[in-house]
């Protein structure tokens, strides 16, 4: 996947990662939230979710800002 993460941006392409089958559903917002995180720093640009809430603060919380 970072092979190909980083071929969509050498082409100027956003990628996406939906997580509606898996980290939206791990048990608790910890978890979660780390699961995202993870997929910011993996390269992945857009999350398609159904707990935007907590995706929101992990793109705009801490010390680490994606956008």
């Amino acid at each position: 996947p970072e092979e190909l993460l980083t071929a969509l941006h050498e082409a100027g392409i956003l990628a996406m990662a939906a997580t509606f089958r898996t980290a939206d559903l791990l048990p608790d917002a910890t978890a979660r939230k780390q699961a995202y995180e993870e997929l910011f720093e993996q390269g992945v640009d857009i999350i398609a979710t159904d707990r935007p809430q907590e995706v929101l603060e992990v793109a705009t919380g801490g010390s680490r800002q994606y956008r």
